[in-house]
């Protein structure tokens, strides 16, 4: 049983690409899905979220391609996802810097932030960076809820990812939150409302969060 299930495993890593999806509230579907309704950009579809890494980057270089028929607003949006996605446009990490790297880090700066990053293009490459998020909860933001009063949350955790051999690649995610007010109207935060150790104790204020994956790519 166990070999079959190595199998399987096997076989699913397989299928899958190389690299992380890009979240469904990033706002680089609101900018490609633009790009296709002004025609910078072909083949774009808006239904199927959320897209690879892999692939929004393929819509960005069309994207760079055609830069001179961009607005100046969107041309200064582009330049910020050029920084965001460098290392899956270029293969480079010239925009970036690492608060563990010594002498390098510059906090006003505009490049992209690790905790820690390696890039070895014949080897392995490596991103290590800290989460965190908060938001504030009440009946104005959620208007159509008949649930009264407030709540707020806070969420902070850790990422690692990174690829190896130029074939495997993984994430490993980690979150801890906590709820401050209100639980059922924290519970209109879909992540909140569907944590299971949030719901295991009615009386729970705390919740937490851990994915990860491996994946294989040989262009079968």
């Amino acid at each position: 049983m166990k070999k079959v299930l190595l199998i399987m495993f096997l076989i699913s890593v397989c299928i899958f690409a190389q690299d992380d999806y890009i979240p469904v509230n990033h706002p680089v579907y609101d900018f490609l899905e633009r790009m296709e309704s002004l025609h910078i950009i072909s083949g774009y579809n808006s239904f199927e979220l959320p897209k690879p890494r892999s692939e929004i980057a393929l819509y960005l270089k069309q994207v760079i391609k055609n830069k001179n028929k961009l607005s100046k607003e969107d041309a200064e949006i582009l330049k910020d996802f050029e920084t965001e996605f460098e290392f899956a446009l270029f293969g480079t990490l010239k925009n970036s810097e690492g608060i563990l790297d010594s002498g390098t880090y510059n906090i006003f700066s505009q490049k992209e932030k690790y905790l820690y990053y390696y890039n070895n293009p014949e080897r392995a490459s490596l991103f290590v960076n800290l989460l965190g998020e908060g938001d504030a909860i009440n009946q104005r933001t959620y208007a159509d809820s008949n649930w009264s009063g407030s709540s707020a949350y806070g969420i902070i955790g850790g990422q690692i990812e990174g690829t190896f051999l130029n074939h495997f690649g993984f994430l490993l995610k980690g979150t801890d939150g906590d709820v401050f007010g209100n639980r059922q109207v924290a519970k209109l935060v879909p992540d909140i409302a569907e944590n299971f150790k949030y719901n295991l104790d009615p009386a729970a204020a705390f919740f937490d969060q851990t994915e990860g994956y491996l994946t294989a790519d040989y262009d079968m």
